[in-house]
This record gives structure tokens, sequence and C-alpha cells, in this order.
């Protein structure tokens, strides 16, 4: 992997191997979401705002939503190129961009929205750290929508299955990572359905954190072209997505 900077500007290639890909030689989508939260990551501990320098005043970043739009999935052994950049970066909030290419094609673009969040007090908070070094750059976008607020309060879920948060499934904040919310929901679909189905657009909205040993149950519904997955137990619900196809 590469990395450097351009004026706040981030970019990483990698080789696709045989661990990230499905038995179609598709990126699997959950990988997919781990490449461009790792980008993200990278560019912030390169910009001094990573995890450790956030840490020192109890703060880490965390996503609240993502929109990811796909013209073509990569394949096994592409290399490709991860480019993402900071749109708007202001109080606890940040919106981030993201795109894939092969060979100059672009392949994903992305959008994300992430808030400061205190890891010891549970809840979010202005940024501790002076960001004026970070560029933002608010008219260049990678998808054709912005992330947005899922609205599910109306949607006819069913029972898709239940699972039982394990060590597995937590980050270095002590709580489920973001991908494994939507590795759960794929891994309960049937197998042809996610792998002869090609996803144009992936959007999730992560509303609340959940911690190890939690029982949760995983919902879905199905329309002619794209399905709906929520993450809730009794009292809250921590996870919704949008999946077109």
């Amino acid at each position: 992997m590469n990395s450097k900077n351009r004026h706040s500007y981030f970019s990483e290639t990698h080789q696709l191997n045989y661990s990230q890909t499905y038995p179609n030689r598709s990126l699997k989508y959950p990988e997919l979401t781990n490449l461009l939260q790792n980008a993200a990551a990278n560019h912030t501990d390169f910009a001094k705002l990573g995890f450790d320098d956030l840490q020192q005043h109890d703060q880490a970043w965390v996503m609240s939503r993502f929109r990811i739009e796909i013209e073509e999935m990569p394949q096994l052994n592409d290399e490709i190129v991860i480019d993402t950049w900071v749109e708007v970066l202001r109080g606890s909030k940040s919106i981030r961009n993201f795109t894939v290419t092969r060979q100059g094609k672009k392949l994903v673009g992305a959008s994300s929205l992430w808030a400061v969040f205190n890891t010891k007090k549970r809840r979010p908070e202005a940024l501790a750290i002076d960001s004026t070094s970070i560029e933002r750059y608010p008219t260049l976008h990678a998808t054709k929508q912005e992330n947005a607020k899922i609205d599910f309060d109306h949607i006819p879920f069913e029972f898709l299955a239940s699972h039982r948060v394990m060590l597995s499934d937590l980050d270095v904040v002590n709580h489920v990572n973001n991908i494994k919310y939507f590795e759960w929901c794929l891994n309960y679909l049937a197998v042809d359905f996610v792998l002869n189905r090609p996803f144009k657009v992936i959007e999730m909205n992560f509303l609340r954190e959940l911690a190890n040993d939690t029982l949760v149950t995983i919902y879905r519904f199905e329309e002619s072209d794209r399905i709906h997955f929520k993450i809730a137990d009794e009292s809250t619900t921590y996870f919704v997505a949008r999946v077109e196809y």
C-alpha cells in the first residue's frame, strides 16, 4: 500500500487478494466498506487527527452515515486506488468523501458523515484539536446524492435472524464496528442473492452504539429493486440500511 497527501487530499493503492473477495471474484461488500473506513483512519492519522491523537482528549471519530454508489465492483487481483477528502469539518461533525478507481476509471463513490465521540462520556462533543491544517473541499462530491437519514418508521420489517454480539464484532472504541452491522445482514441472506444481484447503492445509518453480549434482532423488508435492513432490540434501534440493486 502506498499513501500520499496532496494538500489534504489523501490516496492509497491496494492489490485485492483472495480473502477480500467472494466466490464470484468480486470484492466483498463489507470489505469495500472496510477499505474505505481504513483510508479515512489513515488520512486522519497522517493529519494528526487520528485515534491516538484524539485519545489524548478521550475522543474518537465514529461514523454516523454512509452512502456508497457502485458503478462496478473491483475484482480479485485488481489494483485499486482509494482517494478520500474532507468536504466539511465543523464542530463535532465531518463529511468525508471517497472514490475507488482502477486504471483511472471510477468504480465507486461514497459520502460519509462522522461525529467526534467522547469515549469516556459515550456521547458526541466538539473536536478538541485544531483542525485548520485539514483542507476542506466543499464543492468536490463523490456521489450523485449525499449521505442522508433513512426514514424507516413505516417500513413493514420482517424477522431475519437473531445475533449476539461477540468479541470479534468489537473495535478499538469498544463497541461494534460499523462494518459488522452490514456484514451480519448479508450473512443471513441467501448466497445466490448476494452473489447474483449486483448492488448499485448501499446506504447505512448508525444510530446507537452496540456493546458486547447484547442480543439483537435483524429485520429485513424486500421490494422489487431494493432491500431494507434494521438491527434492534426490544427498546432501541441501532442500525438501518437500504440496498438498491
